[in-house]
């Protein structure tokens, strides 16, 4: 079963950062190689980490999806106004993916 909650800062910080690990190495190995561009993963992730309050609320939310008590990804939200907003960091780890666990997270 597929359960979605708003991450806590403090307790899922960890969490977080390798979920975030996880989606530019995915970017790396798919995208920039691809592209010829070269990206620096943890310096990226620090970068997000660094500025992760801005996906709280409440200007934003960052929600992690668990599967059987395992979790399984994360999407990050957030408004630049009253109409506008951005999807970040969306990752759905490979072994979860296919269950329509991305649409739930931006839903």
């Amino acid at each position: 079963m597929c359960k979605l909650y708003q991450a806590d800062f403090s307790e899922d910080r960890q969490l977080i950062q390798e979920l975030f690990t996880e989606y530019l190495e995915w970017v790396f190995e798919n995208l920039t190689q691809k592209l010829n561009v070269e990206l620096d993963v943890q310096s990226k992730v620090a970068e997000d980490m660094a500025h992760l309050q801005g996906f709280f609320p409440p200007d934003g939310r960052l929600v992690l999806a668990s599967v059987d008590s395992v979790v399984a990804g994360v999407g990050g939200l957030r408004t630049f106004g009253e109409r506008v907003g951005e999807i970040k960091r969306m990752y759905v780890r490979p072994q979860f993916r296919r269950r329509g666990l991305g649409r739930k997270l931006v839903g």
